[in-house]
């Protein structure tokens, strides 16, 4: 209830980002929840304990592998250049 005014009910994104897309680090995607980024994102650190955070990691991570093997499923085939388009 915390992620979805912002990335949206499906995390594809609203006044946040797209998550879908995101290819991030465990570390790098809980130190955004626990300590948010500034003027960007609000922390959570002191609202969620460590394994409701892992979970969300998990989360983050979960609806990635549904994106990437619904592309592999279509013959699509995504290479990350580290580019924005």
């Amino acid at each position: 209830t915390n992620c979805s005014p912002c990335h949206g009910a499906d995390a594809q994104g609203d006044d946040g980002p797209n998550l879908h897309h995101k290819a991030l680090p465990d570390a790098f995607i809980a130190t955004a929840i626990k300590h948010g980024f500034k003027g960007e994102m609000p922390p959570f650190g002191s609202k969620l304990k460590a394994p409701e955070v892992k979970a969300l990691v998990a989360y983050v991570h979960s609806i990635q592998n549904k994106l990437w093997a619904a592309h592999r499923r279509a013959g699509v085939f995504l290479i990350d250049t580290g580019c924005s388009p």
